[in-house]
């Protein structure tokens, strides 16, 4: 059975060299078990408040250092400043969604694609995920990884090597529970299984 992963990072890691364009890393940032459900912790919150000041300058804060390559301000921004505010703020609850953050980083593909990892893996960790958490992470993990491997977009972004290898563990995980979860048929709803059906290929 796959060990839970930490939130948490250590030392970078090099994803290549050289200049890249449009959506990618490297240029200077904008600094200006039900099926569906808000985000398994129980009753949303307003937005107002999963979004502080204190949010915004972070999650601005960690879009800039990642484009500029500062691996060292992006370690302690993810090692330090999302555990400090997961534990103020969203202990029992999601962090923002992409929507709700996707302006404050120029809607950049790659740096929100990264941001979703956290997101959907803070609910494996503190929540309990719906079927469409576990569909949607599916999702983001195929992109993100297809985006590695291509590397249009990612030649000179630079990650902590422990969230590249939580990021692996994760997946391993995640995969491991939706099996599981598949596979207790008489305990799913109708929904559910009629959910299941017509995605058979997620995970």
């Amino acid at each position: 059975m796959f060990a839970r992963s930490s939130e948490g990072f250590a030392a970078p890691v090099s994803m290549g060299g050289g200049p890249t364009q449009g959506g990618g890393f490297g240029s200077e940032a904008n600094t200006g078990n039900a099926v569906g459900g808000q985000g398994g912790f129980g009753e949303p919150v307003a937005a107002g408040f999963m979004l502080t000041e204190r949010v915004r300058a972070f999650i601005i804060d960690f879009y800039r250092k990642m484009c500029e390559n500062s691996t060292s301000d992006v370690r302690y921004l993810y090692f330090k400043e999302w555990t400090n505010l997961t534990n103020q703020y969203y202990k029992d609850t999601e962090w923002p969604a992409e929507q709700e953050i996707s302006s404050l980083v120029d809607d950049n593909e790659v740096f929100l694609l990264c941001y979703k990892e956290l997101y959907y893996r803070h609910i494996f960790v503190h929540g309990e995920p719906l079927l469409h958490h576990k569909m949607e992470s599916w999702e983001n993990y195929k992109a993100l990884f297809d985006m590695f491997l291509d590397g249009a977009n990612t030649s000179s972004l630079q990650l902590p090597l422990e969230w590249l290898g939580d990021m692996i563990d994760e997946f391993l995980y995640q995969f491991e529970d939706f099996c599981s979860y598949r596979h207790r048929l008489t305990l799913l709803s109708e929904e559910e299984l009629e959910v299941l059906e017509s995605n058979p290929d997620v995970w």
